[in-house]
């Protein structure tokens, strides 16, 4: 039996405009506090098209935000089912910080090409058409970080 398995690493990433938009509304949903949000896509060729924003439930303080296993779960389950994949998680700082160790730890997945965006001040700098963010991508349990100007496209 053949098991399907993403791809370990895209040469691209296209968004539409809209869910960047969603995503910015969705980190700052809650204020000044840390947050964190999901992006799924499907697979095409050697890219990911992104279809949809996901906001799971989680706890959140101005330092640290934590989604439980159980929702977790739920949300892998619904991105199977859908015939997605989780391509990105993107997470709120409160600062202009590295990745940091919580975060390395603490991701939705730890498969090869899982991508981590990182949003300082609470992604209130950040904007639809000039985004402030750093990219991450995990290979072999290790993250890279990334030129996201150069893997992400936005498009109408």
């Amino acid at each position: 039996m053949t098991v399907w398995r993403p791809r370990a690493s895209y040469s691209k990433i296209v968004v539409p405009c809209f869910i960047v938009t969603e995503t910015f509304d969705a980190l700052r949903r809650f204020g000044l506090v840390e947050n964190i949000v999901y992006w799924a896509g499907v697979e095409e060729r050697d890219y990911a098209r992104i279809v949809r924003l996901i906001e799971p439930e989680a706890q959140r303080t101005r330092r640290y935000v934590h989604v439980a296993g159980e929702e977790v779960a739920r949300i892998v389950n619904e991105v199977y089912e859908r015939g997605e994949v989780l391509i990105v998680q993107l997470h709120t700082h409160p600062a202009a910080e590295d990745h940091s160790e919580t975060d390395d730890c603490g991701t939705v997945s730890k498969r090869n090409g899982f991508i981590s965006l990182v949003v300082p001040f609470y992604a209130l700098l950040s904007k639809p058409r000039a985004p402030l963010w750093f990219g991450y991508e995990l290979q072999d349990g290790v993250w890279f970080e990334f030129d996201v100007t150069k893997r992400l496209v936005a498009n109408d």
